[in-house]
């Protein structure tokens, strides 16, 4: 960022400006070291911050990025949480709309499941769910 030809040389030649308070910061590692307080228990490996422009940038446990939760043992607890209340969601809001007495008929009611609460549902799955075995 700071380097000659670099992105902060490239902001101010081309209006714009970057909101480093808004940075996130993760390091993905699954790496342990032995708890110094507690005998045969592991904690993970310090987290380094990071400093631009004068700004401390820590370093997260989760981050969010594109619509998905990413955490640091990239174990996605947090996407397939998020993935389920959506889902959750979808589905009563799918039941409201569906009331056999003045609501959609079945034809319907499938293809806005197939073609909108699905895909809103599973945004991202082929990332944090594993293959089927």
């Amino acid at each position: 960022m700071n380097r000659d030809g670099g992105v902060r040389e490239w902001a101010s030649t081309h209006n714009c400006s970057f909101g480093i308070e808004k940075f996130q910061l993760v390091d993905l590692s699954r790496r342990k070291i032995p708890d110094p307080f507690r005998p045969r228990k592991q904690i993970p490996i310090p987290r380094a911050a990071l400093i631009l422009n004068g700004q401390r940038i820590e370093s997260t446990t989760t981050v969010k990025f594109l619509g998905m939760h990413i955490d640091r043992e990239l174990r996605w607890k947090e996407q397939v949480a998020a993935a389920l209340g959506k889902g959750q969601y979808w589905l009563g809001q799918c039941s409201r709309i569906a009331r056999p007495s003045r609501g959609v008929s079945g034809q319907y009611m499938r293809r806005l499941y197939l073609m909108v609460a699905k895909p809103r549902m599973l945004y991202g799955a082929d990332i944090f769910l594993g293959p089927a075995l």
